[in-house]
């Protein structure tokens, strides 16, 4: 069975203790989500540093994976997908991301 988003909110507020059930259930939501939106965001600015959530892990961004994404930006520019203002902000951060990464490993 597959639940929704709501569903597992839902779900996981319902089952908290009996000391936590007046907190209302939007607060509760946003203290669900609120590390994974700083993620995102983190993700979203461009400087590709590795993110730590405690009792989660850390996430980064691989150099291969870099490389992956420069080539389909180049894609997609060539294919009219993207607009310059998008493409040469974005092509400058994924290639610094690369050259840095590949002279660290030398």
């Amino acid at each position: 069975m597959k639940l929704s988003t709501e569903e597992l909110y839902n779900e996981f507020y319902n089952s908290l203790p009996e000391e936590y059930q007046g907190i209302p259930f939007e607060e509760v939501k946003l203290a669900v989500t609120s590390q994974y939106k700083q993620l995102k965001l983190e993700m979203e600015n461009g400087n590709f540093e590795e993110v730590r959530l405690k009792y989660l892990g850390s996430f980064r961004v691989l150099p291969n994976r870099a490389k992956f994404m420069l080539e389909n930006l180049k894609g997609k520019f060539k294919k009219l997908e993207i607009k310059g203002e998008v493409y040469f902000p974005l092509k400058k951060q994924l290639e610094t991301f690369i050259k840095d990464n590949d002279e660290s490993r030398e």
